[in-house]
């Protein structure tokens, strides 16, 4: 799980940078915070070190960060599949692991025991909501780890299946990165071979994945686009994600 996470992050971590259209129209889902609305469905928005106005269809919130697909047409940058995202990754979250402490996650219970001692040192509200769902997905049986990567954050939820038959063993997860945008998929492993079935929301992202699925290293490797879910919903006030 350690290794099948970093792979993850370092494909995420490979999204081009915003120097010119051709690569923001060839790259994966991005990042774009929204500085101002200027006029009508023209808005003002930050990508990486980079300010542009476009146009969306969607009305956005000013201050909010969401996942993006851009095209040019005809001279005007414009956006599509805006999904916003949600309140724990607008900014650095209450709480994250940094990459070196994954190997929390072969002890579940060295995990929980360092939520409960954050839980019981915070004087933060949010975090104390944050740290509480998490340890109530724990009771539910999903492991949540949100975490630091190349000044970024992510989010990784895990449930494993055990075995879906006398052979093979299978894991359900479910992530949210900066350039991938949200993945749902399942992980079947046994003896002889290793299967990965994920679920984007962004086309851009499945075509940027197939592409790579050599860097995954599994024998079989099947990417769709859909509505990923998250396997337990951090469901506080603070953490509802808008539409």
């Amino acid at each position: 799980m350690i290794s099948f996470i970093n792979k993850l992050t370092a494909l995420d971590a490979k999204n081009p940078s915003f120097h010119s259209l051709i690569q923001i129209n060839s790259s994966v889902a991005f990042e774009v915070k929204v500085l101002r609305q200027l006029f009508a469905n023209y808005y003002e928005l930050q990508l990486g070190k980079t300010i542009v106005e476009t146009k969306s269809f969607k009305p956005l919130e000013v201050g909010q960060k969401y996942w993006a697909q851009m095209r040019e047409s005809k001279g005007v940058i414009q956006l599509q599949c805006l999904l916003q995202k949600p309140p724990y990754l607008q900014d650095k979250p209450p709480f994250a692991l940094k990459s070196f402490e994954f190997t929390m996650l072969q002890n579940i219970n060295r995990l929980k025991k360092s939520l409960i001692d954050t839980l019981a040192a915070t004087t933060s509200e949010k975090e104390f909501q944050f740290i509480t769902d998490i340890l109530l997905g724990l009771h539910h049986g999903v492991v949540t780890l949100p975490f630091e990567y190349h000044n970024k954050y992510a989010l990784f939820q895990y449930r494993n299946k055990n075995k879906t038959s006398i052979t093979k063993n299978s894991l359900e997860f479910y992530a949210e990165f900066v350039n991938l945008g949200p993945i749902a998929g399942r992980v079947c492993t046994n003896a002889a071979f290793k299967e990965l079935h994920l679920q984007v929301h962004f086309k851009n992202s499945a075509n940027y994945l197939k592409e790579q699925s050599k860097n995954l290293d599994f024998d079989i490797f099947e990417v769709s686009v859909g509505s990923p879910q998250p396997l337990f919903n951090l469901s506080s006030s603070l953490l509802d994600i808008k539409g």
